[in-house]
């Protein structure tokens, strides 16, 4: 009887000391600080750019091929791209819709600095002139709570190059 109480005493050590090897740390992949490896979360996460995230009231001015100029006014959305610290999604870029809705486009926040890479969206359906869009790289910045963008894209067809300017909501 001996035995089995000092089995019992031996593995219920084991146990609690692997119990104790589950790692807490920041499990919110869009933190600095994730740590893959951790079960649970012990609100440590560090996340950037938090308040430049959410609704923009904005106003563009945008010049056709044909060098007409449009202004349009409109609303995007800024939100966290999937588990990337400083990527982010800009909803309704250039007021700009396709087979699929609005268009979103992959972005960067670097501190007050706005980075929006050469990108290629594509609907394979290709409906629209603007299933195939070519986005263009370009550096805007955030001042306060206003976000200032030169746009530049171009449809199947025709390149378009402008201004965005906005305030958040």
């Amino acid at each position: 009887m001996k035995i089995f109480h000092l089995f019992i005493f031996i593995s219920t050590i084991i146990l609690v000391s692997c119990v104790d090897d589950i790692e807490s740390g920041c499990t919110d992949c869009n933190a600095t600080n994730y740590n893959s490896n951790a079960v649970n979360d012990d609100n440590s996460c560090v996340l950037l750019n938090t308040q430049k995230l959410g609704s923009y009231s904005v106003q563009d001015s945008i010049m056709s091929p044909f060098l007409d100029i449009y202004y349009d006014t409109y609303f995007i959305q800024i939100e966290r791209d999937s588990c990337d610290s400083i990527g982010i999604i800009i909803q309704n870029y250039g007021n700009i819709s396709n087979s699929n809705g609005p268009l979103n486009v992959s972005a960067y926040i670097d501190g007050d600095s706005l980075f929006v890479p050469y990108q290629i969206i594509e609907d394979p359906e290709q409906i629209y002139t603007t299933d195939y869009m070519t986005i263009y790289e370009s550096k805007g910045y955030f001042k306060d709570d206003s976000l200032f963008l030169p746009i530049y894209y171009m449809n199947e067809f025709d390149p378009y190059i402008g201004n965005l300017w906005g305030k958040k909501l």
